[in-house]
């Protein structure tokens, strides 16, 4: 007969040692059939003693023939065992064990927490600007000797707990549980959320965080700074992005302690954060009329519009300035040295249709895949927008040849001023057409034929001609692609799936590449730091002088601002004249015809025969005539 499978037997060691301290360790086995010998399961068990030392110990366990199958003694009052606890035992080795675990635990926690603080507080030293050695010295050592008598206090009073430790209930929750946690994942998650700067950090890399005003308030009524008092007065004011903390302490007095939350820059004069935000909004290309919107919609004190346009002009242009002219020099002596440069150009308008105001023409060099040169043009320059093209290729190509350039290869897109132009005047450079433009023209032509009786086919050949003139194009520039593929974890690459409309839904796979680069924003900042003021004035003014007139200057005769106003507020005081009454009358007019009596009609009279003068209704003219005879 089989025995019930997996049955588990339940027993417990106790041990002969001379201690009263116990520490519960159970053990379990599987108890495949009622006639597994006990012995033999007791002899596999481990041993409960932790130690390497023998310790002498007796297996008490219940008898077979009071197991019960499901896993539990017999508890009957007959049974002799039933009223013998079976409660574990434990030699005096591995309560010493134990105990010294426990207080080798908690030192090493405390040494932690001494190491992070004195680390911090280090920093904070190296941190200090022309620190006093000997006043650091004293400092360190008086803050050591404090570390060192709270450290044996907390020693002292972990052995009086050690002393009075003892074993808890089974599933009585313990004070000192370890979390789920190992030491390695909670350093992890810690340093991962712990803020550290180095010292010398550059307040551009520089942490920053969103303080309450009641935080803060918090933190400075505490007491006064300098002489300890309890709860001065707080005031705060704004300075932009900045606050400024002062105590009033009746102590203290005018002396009272003063705090700002940003460093000052510019010789003390204006706040590194509004600077910095200004900075930040011009390279992300972002609007400041939105940005100050998202502020105001978060309650996050910002200063004005004209704020940032001042910062704009006498800082930020001429620092990105400064940088672009250093950048430009060295792509244009890099280029010297490369035989046989190929050129592209193309131009941008801020508006489409013939009113554009601004142009840009831009120069692509393709043989190190940069942006060289551009030219920003006004409309009033060339006398309407549609010349800026041909004017803005003009300037670059004169830009080159000052630089010593020469341009023996042109790419352009099918603009006939500018093929004419370089016909002419540029006899040593090889023009051609862009492939996209002369793809597009080919693929017109095509499909135009395609749709002559006995031509149908031809439209299907559209889509392999032009992908024949890019693979054309594109062989030889493959090698100076310089941004990568992004890769996955498992080292596969992105792709990005599209259905554009003008493919009727065919699919179009391109690569993902891995995402750019700003690094040319830290060297823009160092830059604005460097920078003297009157390097920025003479950037300022060298760029100031190719500034055109504005599109208005070709009305001299236009009337002045306040001549304008005052005309505006004449008009305004006029009486409009109500082309209809308004609403108010109209309702009223409607109700006194709706509530008016009703007229009574006069009858008309019917029309009549001017010879008989009879109705003429149902008038007979022969009757009419023979009247008249």
């Amino acid at each position: 007969m089989h025995a019930p499978a997996s049955k588990k037997l339940k027993f417990s060691a106790t041990s002969t040692c001379s201690t009263t301290d116990t520490l519960t360790e159970s053990t379990s086995v599987t108890n495949p059939s009622p006639s597994t010998s006990l012995d033999t399961m007791l002899s596999a068990s481990p041993s409960p003693c932790s130690s390497t030392a023998t310790c002498s110990s007796s297996a008490t366990y219940v008898p077979a023939s009071q197991v019960n199958y499901d896993g539990t003694s017999c508890l009957t009052p007959s049974c002799p065992t039933s009223h013998t606890p079976l409660q574990p035992g434990r030699c005096k080795r591995c309560e010493k064990n134990s105990k010294k675990k426990r207080s080798l635990s908690k030192k090493h926690n405390r040494l932690k927490k001494k190491y992070a603080k004195l680390e911090s507080k280090l920093k904070e030293l190296q941190s200090v600007q022309e620190p006093e050695k000997e006043m650091e010295g004293e400092l360190f050592a008086v803050e050591m000797e404090e570390e060192l008598e709270e450290e044996i206090k907390e020693d002292v009073e972990d052995e009086l707990e050690d002393a009075n430790w003892g074993p808890h209930e089974d599933g009585a929750p313990s004070t000192d549980d370890y979390s789920s946690q190992t030491e390695e994942e909670c350093d992890g998650i810690d340093s991962s959320n712990t803020v550290r700067v180095e010292p010398g950090t550059s307040c551009y890399k520089e942490p920053k965080f969103i303080v309450f005003f009641t935080k803060l308030l918090c933190l400075f009524s505490l007491f006064c700074f300098k002489c300890k008092r309890d709860q001065p007065n707080v005031t705060m004011k704004q300075r932009g992005t900045m606050v400024i903390v002062n105590q009033h302490c009746m102590i203290c007095g005018d002396n009272s302690f003063s705090w700002k939350s940003q460093p000052m820059m510019f010789n003390g004069r204006y706040p590194a954060g509004n600077v910095l935000l200004s900075f930040s909004i011009l390279m992300a290309g972002a609007s400041i009329s939105k940005i100050l919107l998202v502020f105001k919609h978060m309650g996050l004190s910002a200063y004005n519009a004209r704020t940032f346009f001042f910062h704009q002009k006498n800082f930020l242009f001429p620092a990105v300035l400064s940088y672009w002219e250093r950048y430009q020099a060295a792509l244009t002596e890099k280029i010297k040295n490369t035989k046989d440069a190929v050129w592209s150009g193309d131009g941008r308008f801020d508006s489409m249709g013939h009113s554009a105001k601004f142009g840009v023409y831009t120069l692509f060099c393709n043989t190190i895949l940069k942006v060289v040169h551009f030219e920003l043009l006004q409309a009033n320059e060339t006398g309407g927008s549609s010349p800026m093209e041909l004017e803005g290729a003009k300037r670059a190509f004169s830009y080159l040849q000052s630089v010593g350039i020469a341009v023996v290869v042109f790419i352009s897109d099918r603009h006939r001023g500018i093929a004419k132009w370089i016909r002419e005047s540029q006899p040593g450079c090889a023009h051609f057409f862009d492939i996209w433009h002369i793809a597009r023209s080919i693929g017109k032509k095509m499909l135009q034929l395609g749709k002559e009786k006995g031509c149908e086919k031809i439209a299907d050949w559209v889509k392999g001609v032009r992908n024949h003139l890019h693979i054309l194009a594109s062989l030889h520039f493959n090698e100076n692609l310089l941004r990568e593929t992004k890769k996955t974890e498992d080292g596969k690459d992105y792709y990005k799936v599209s259905y554009p409309k003008f493919k009727l839904g065919e699919e179009v796979v391109r690569e993902i590449a891995v995402p750019p680069t700003y690094d040319y924003v830290a060297e823009i900042w160092k830059d604005l730091l460097g920078m003297s003021a009157e390097k920025r004035k003479s950037v300022a003014e060298k760029y100031s002088a190719k500034v055109p007139q504005p599109l208005n200057s070709q009305f001299p005769d236009c009337a002045e601002k306040s001549e304008g106003v005052a005309r505006y507020e004449k008009r305004q005081e006029k009486e409009v004249t109500k082309l209809y009454p308004p609403a108010e009358e109209q309702d009223a007019l409607q109700a006194s015809l709706n509530t008016a009596q009703p007229t009574s009609k006069r009858r008309r009279q019917p029309r009549k025969c001017r010879k008989c003068g009879q109705p003429v209704k149902d008038h007979d003219d022969r009757a009419c005539k023979s009247r008249q005879q």
